[in-house]
């Protein structure tokens, strides 16, 4: 089973009987493999597919989450929104967590930006 110069498989023909397949028989045999050969490559794609559609919806939903945050961020604190997305990467970086992560937590308000700003000061002391 080969598409254009790679090998994808191999297909074994069986029969109830010793002898060797008539020109006929091949010839279906091997239109038989280049539907499974399509076929198989058609699933691939649709599977490599659907993974990038999968990464990159998440990483457009957490940039959202990342820019509503440094928005949140610079309007508590007065600073523009460079500055706060610097301050959210430092307070993930210095408690060891994701900045992905943190930045939901401002959006969701489970993590307080005056929390992060008060970090921010405190790493200025």
């Amino acid at each position: 089973m080969r598409i254009r110069t790679r090998v994808r498989g191999a297909l074994g023909l069986f029969g109830d009987g010793v002898g060797r397949l008539d020109d006929e028989d091949l010839e279906l045999a091997q239109a038989l493999v280049h539907v499974a050969s399509v076929a198989i490559i058609n699933e691939k794609s649709a599977a490599d597919l659907e993974t990038v559609n999968t990464q990159l919806q998440r990483a457009l939903d957490s940039r959202v989450v990342l820019e509503q945050a440094k928005g949140i961020v610079a309007n508590a604190g007065e600073v523009n929104v460079r500055d706060a997305f610097v301050l959210l990467r430092h307070y993930a970086r210095d408690h060891g967590r994701k900045l992905t992560d943190v930045a939901a937590e401002v959006v969701s308000r489970d993590l307080r930006s005056t929390t992060v700003l008060e970090h921010a000061r405190a790493r200025l002391s």
